[in-house]
């Protein structure tokens, strides 16, 4: 049996998702070990062979670009794939900004705000207005989120004791009694969500750099100059819902996005089952259905109202690259291998390494020209070494899944409780 201590295992932090993130699209994309050999910073004119990374699960959402630069002033993490060569890399890690989270603050917000007006049970017993839902629906909500009348949300732990949970969970009833949808409400809700409001210092101190929330972050490489050309690739949820508009897997404009959003927000409760059911894998859990109003209007805001995207900007949302599936985890493996102190003799890797060159299953690099047999060396091992990792990893999720069907859900498990039941699953009702 596996002894593990405590020394062995922590939460890995958002910045550190971020960077494995991208460490693992570029990677798979063929741009990570190709620029590995040598010393020193990666040139900056492979900005453009580099792709920016945007991933959001369900309790928080990440951001990662290559900065040709190194100009950042917060949030520079200089990833070391190779001997000595390193990425200047922006990462950043929004936390409750994954599509369960948010969810979660945004029905808090409107049970506040109605009750606050309102006070008293009738109110939360008729339910409370949320314009994100489907024409005709409702939804039993559970929360530990508290905030005060103006707005402000409160820590859920105790001021004396923070490691002791002080926030009670409660409950109420989101419907949505109108024969459609309503986009535009739930896209101000959404907005709310941004905290736009928050970014006043942040734009004095650092002269607009801003994202949303206060955080800082530098000029996206989009805006057209030699080097500054870079494509983003969005993963995990951000491929969910792009996946559930129809619009998976090829380059897709922000204004399109927001078309598409506002086409499946609009829509009764009817016929987003009609939708739904039309998809080739149709989603078969009601609650979670209901939700994509929401998390489609949240996904466009968050890329365009927040990260800053251009209406024009094209961003691609894929599950897989080149054939890899593509996850933190990758990255994470990709990058605890280059710290370790290995060794490997040339000549007995070798043969192994033409037989999975054979196969197809890794390139190596051509070498003739380079002045450093070390470096040659130990981009020859480390192809090798991540070949086998990348076979563990693929082992490692294809189990997951079989057990895990709902891969987006486990983060925000605790809080999945129904009105009637907080131990059973919160049920989305047609009226």
């Amino acid at each position: 049996m596996l002894k593990l201590k405590t020394r062995h295992v922590r939460v890995i932090s958002g910045e550190e998702e971020a960077i494995y993130g991208w460490t693992a699209v570029n990677f798979a994309q063929g741009q990570l070990i190709k620029q590995s050999e040598g010393t020193g910073t990666v040139d900056e004119e492979v900005t453009n062979k580099t792709y920016g990374v945007l991933e959001m699960g369900g309790a928080s959402a990440q951001i990662g670009f290559y900065e040709p630069n190194g100009d950042v002033m917060a949030n520079l993490f200089k990833l070391q794939i190779g001997a000595a060569k390193h990425w200047n890399v922006y990462v950043h890690s929004f936390l409750y900004f994954g599509v369960n989270l948010a969810y979660d603050v945004l029905n808090a917000g409107l049970y506040i705000a109605a009750t606050t007006k309102s006070p008293g049970e009738e109110e939360e017993a008729n339910g409370i207005y949320n314009p994100c839902l489907p024409g005709g629906s409702q939804y039993l909500f559970s929360s530990r989120v508290h905030a005060l009348p103006n707005g402000t949300l409160l820590p859920l732990s105790s001021p004396k004791n923070a490691s002791s949970i002080e926030a009670h969970l409660y409950s109420a009833i989101m419907r949505n009694d109108n024969a459609k949808g309503d986009y535009d409400q739930c896209y101000v809700a959404v907005q709310k969500l941004l905290r736009k409001d928050a970014n006043a210092w942040c734009d004095f101190a650092h002269d607009r750099d801003c994202s949303f929330a206060g955080i800082y972050q530098p000029p996206l490489p989009v805006m057209g100059n030699e080097f500054y050309s870079n494509e983003f690739i969005a993963t995990s949820n951000f491929f969910d819902v792009y996946d559930f508009l129809g619009i998976a897997g090829i380059k897709v404009s922000m204004e399109q996005l927001r078309t598409r959003s506002k086409y499946v927000c609009n829509m009764s409760v009817g016929e987003l089952i009609v939708y739904n059911n039309q998809r080739k894998k149709p989603y078969s859990s009601m609650d979670e259905l209901a939700s994509m109003c929401f998390r489609s209007v949240f996904v466009s805001s968050f890329l365009i109202e927040g990260v800053g995207f251009p209406l024009s900007y094209e961003i691609t949302a894929v599950d897989v690259v080149n054939g890899q599936k593509v996850d933190w985890a990758l990255g994470s493996m990709l990058y605890e291998i280059n710290t370790l102190p290995w060794e490997f003799e040339k000549d007995s890797v070798k043969p192994l390494v033409s037989q999975l060159e054979k196969e197809g299953l890794i390139r190596t690099l051509p070498t003739a020209n380079s002045e450093n047999t070390v470096d040659r060396m130990y981009m020859y091992d480390l192809l090798l070494i991540v070949a086998i990792a990348v076979g563990i990893v693929n082992i490692i999720i294809t189990l997951k899944n079989r057990k895990s069907p709902d891969r987006h859900h486990s983060e925000h498990a605790e809080e999945s409780s129904s009105l009637i039941n907080c131990n059973k699953p919160k049920k989305m009702r047609v009226i």
